[in-house]
């Protein structure tokens, strides 16, 4: 009887201790899982900020090659009025300098016109 009551107690002290370590076993799973869950919350609030920085990053390159372009089509613009005026100039430069060759032509044709008849009115005296 004495053995018997050994081996009971025996049996309830294990399952006392079985319990205990598996009301521990249950704590650590539970503070694992728990763990787990704020590292996922943490690795998607990660995600979220990495996707909004690039997002951000993208609307800046956007913008920056938004602002590049425009200044690029203000230059050439601006070069093209250069260009144009400047063209301007040289088709009034030449038709000044057309303008005074003709005229020093027509003057150079009215001289000789007139040493001309000088020479008929003198070869008639």
């Amino acid at each position: 009887r004495g053995l018997e009551e050994e081996v009971f107690r025996r049996i309830r002290d294990l399952e006392g201790e079985t319990e205990q370590k598996s009301a521990r076993g249950e704590d650590m799973v539970g503070m694992l899982q728990k763990q787990i869950g704020e590292l996922s919350a943490r690795a998607a609030e990660d995600r979220e900020a990495g996707a909004a920085g690039l997002a951000a990053a993208k609307a800046e390159v956007e913008a920056k090659v938004e602002e590049l372009a425009t200044k690029l089509d203000t230059a050439q613009g601006a070069i093209t009025e250069q260009i144009s005026a400047a063209r301007s100039e040289l088709e009034a430069g030449a038709s000044a300098m057309e303008d005074r060759l003709l005229g020093e032509l027509y003057e150079g044709a009215e001289q000789r016109i007139g040493l001309s008849s000088k020479l008929e009115d003198l070869e008639e005296l």
